[in-house]
């Protein structure tokens, strides 16, 4: 078996999130999710828990800002 990983970048509000989960989901029944934001402010917040919630359960999520590596 083969596993894919791909690092999605671009600005705030360019769509990375979107295109990540439109193209993980054709390749994988258990998607993992790196986020890599951190949470300063409540829009940041309520952002993150949308994101979380369109992607739903069957998804892993990793929280790490800085040591993506380890």
């Amino acid at each position: 078996m083969t596993k894919l990983a791909t690092l999605v970048l671009g600005g705030i509000n360019s769509g990375k999130s979107a295109f990540a989960e439109t193209l993980i989901t054709h390749h994988s029944a258990t998607p993992y999710y790196i986020a890599t934001s951190v949470v300063l402010d409540q829009e940041t917040k309520e952002k993150v828990d949308a994101h979380q919630t369109m992607r739903g359960p069957n998804w892993h999520t990793i929280e790490e800002p800085v040591e993506i590596g380890h």
